[in-house]
């Protein structure tokens, strides 16, 4: 009895320390990505006043569209850092999965040797899912990663599978779904496979079979990805023969695409309405002081919130409407607002976020509904600025 009550007590010590590493690396993760935006909004917002400003011949605009894709890719990163650390919900959107599954497919196999092929095989007439197409691509480019580090030495086959199912409460193919439709999504390899005592162990944090080469974090991102979506995943391995994932999203039996949004490129300008910009950030200030001219908005900025409450303290009826960056020391943005409503309740406000889960759960309370993502493109923030301001 008392081993089994030490073991016991071994275990969950063991636990503890594997979860407060996790939450620190989340934790540093999440630090670098909020400074990364505020780099990364510098580079979009004079980017696209470069190619507003500049007379571009054929090189120049080249170059520029470059550093978009770079920039993009580096966004497309930050929100990885903010996935892994647990910090960012799901966007999702309804879509179909199998384009999401090919874009990924297609990403991996670029890195591949060439004794690894990759099939797929997709079922007709799936039904859409609910998700987040960049948490969904990342789960399965490391699920894809994982499958070719055990074929590397021989090769083989990665085969990924999608087809309708129904999951019945008599009949769960993993604890924590929900009855109804889903999608099911088989990753199949062909390689070395896993014994009992691995297969029990791969969705722990650091837990790795690669030695220097892993990093444990992989399989445990997948998990929470699929448990963030309401979904699952399992897995069945058999040294020698190979390892299959199983996944399942729930489906959208009833949903019908959304049409492809109208002129995302073309900028909704406003009508010079007055507008209070509040960001710790010098070089963002004079950067949205830019675009919200372009937009035709004034605009009077500030870099400490407590002048801008001043500010607005002393001439309230000035402004027609307020805009200002959530994470600042001294005060943050939902505390600003919640001062300037208590002047004047009817304010228009809107709050540039990393949206991380800490964030829009603040800002949800304090009723904040017009949000804006940092980099903020001029197209989406016009767009944010129109909705700020209709009635």
């Amino acid at each position: 009895m008392n081993n089994a009550m030490a073991g016991s007590d071994d275990d969950e010590r063991i636990r503890l320390q594997q979860a407060q590493k996790l939450e620190a690396i989340g934790t540093l993760a999440g630090g670098i990505a909020r400074d990364f935006n505020n780099i990364l909004a510098h580079i979009a917002g004079h980017l696209e006043l470069a190619r507003a400003e500049a007379e571009l011949d054929g090189a120049m605009a080249f170059h520029l569209g470059e550093i978009d894709k770079a920039q993009q890719r580096a966004t497309d990163l930050v929100k990885r850092l903010l996935m892994f650390s647990n910090r960012q919900a799901p966007q999702r959107k309804v879509l179909p999965l199998t384009p999401v599954i090919d874009e990924a497919l297609l990403l991996l196999q670029s890195a591949l040797p060439p004794n690894i092929r990759v099939r797929t095989q997709y079922a007709d007439h799936l039904p859409p899912v609910a998700v987040d197409a960049l948490q969904v691509s990342q789960a399965i480019l490391n699920l894809g990663t994982n499958a070719a580090h055990a074929m590397r030495a021989q090769g083989g086959d990665l085969t990924v599978s999608v087809q309708a199912t129904t999951v019945t409460a008599d009949a769960l193919p993993a604890p924590g779904l929900q009855p109804g439709p889903h999608l099911h999504i088989a990753v199949r390899d062909t390689g070395s496979g896993m014994p009992p005592e691995v297969v029990a162990r791969v969705f722990e944090p650091f837990f790795t079979t690669k030695g220097a080469e892993g990093t444990g974090l992989g399989l445990p991102m997948v998990h929470g990805i699929l448990r963030d979506h309401d979904g699952a995943i399992t897995l069945e391995s058999e040294p020698g023969v190979g390892t299959t994932f199983h996944i399942y999203l729930p489906a959208i039996v009833q949903a019908t695409a959304a049409a492809p949004a109208q002129g995302n490129d073309d900028l909704v300008l406003g009508h010079g309405q007055h507008v209070m910009y509040v960001d710790d950030e010098e070089g963002l200030i004079f950067l949205m002081k830019r675009m919200l001219s372009r937009l035709k908005y004034r605009c009077t900025a500030f870099s400490d919130p407590h002048e801008a409450l001043e500010a607005f303290r002393a001439a309230p009826d000035s402004f027609d409407g307020v805009l200002t960056d959530l994470a600042m020391p001294g005060m943050t943005g939902v505390q600003l607002v919640e001062a300037i409503r208590a002047i004047r309740p009817e304010v228009r406000v809107a709050v540039v976020t990393g949206y991380d889960q800490d964030d829009l759960t603040a800002l949800d309370e304090a009723g904040i509904s017009i949000r804006l993502n940092k980099p903020t493109p001029p197209p989406e923030l016009g767009r944010a600025l129109q909705a700020m301001f209709q009635d």
